[in-house]
């Protein structure tokens, strides 16, 4: 019974500070943003089109993962549409050929 009590507990914020820390101390590296990249694009964090129900559920773990980070929550939605807009909209190709 204890250990279904445990899960309508309130959550620990001292905890979920001390994780987010923890996830942006180990992601916040130049070697450990390459990584992420990596495990962002490998559970289908950048695909439009999911195939799988596999697929889904590792593009949601994704978002987890960078909510872990800190980074996908409710309060960044202005900064990360910002970044998102200010990234690149055509192809490289495209983009070389125009300028």
């Amino acid at each position: 019974m204890k250990d279904l009590l445990k899960l309508f507990k309130k959550p620990d914020r001292d905890a979920e500070k001390r994780r987010t820390q923890d996830f942006r101390a180990v992601f916040g590296s130049e070697a450990g943003r390459r990584v992420l990249g990596f495990m962002l694009a490998d559970m289908h964090f950048f695909d439009e089109i999911l195939s799988t129900e596999e697929e889904r559920v590792l593009q949601n773990y994704a978002r987890r993962l960078l909510a872990y980070c800190g980074a996908w929550r409710g309060q960044n939605v202005p900064r990360i549409v910002d970044a998102l807009m200010g990234l690149p909209w055509q192809p490289d190709k495209e983009r070389s050929e125009a300028e």
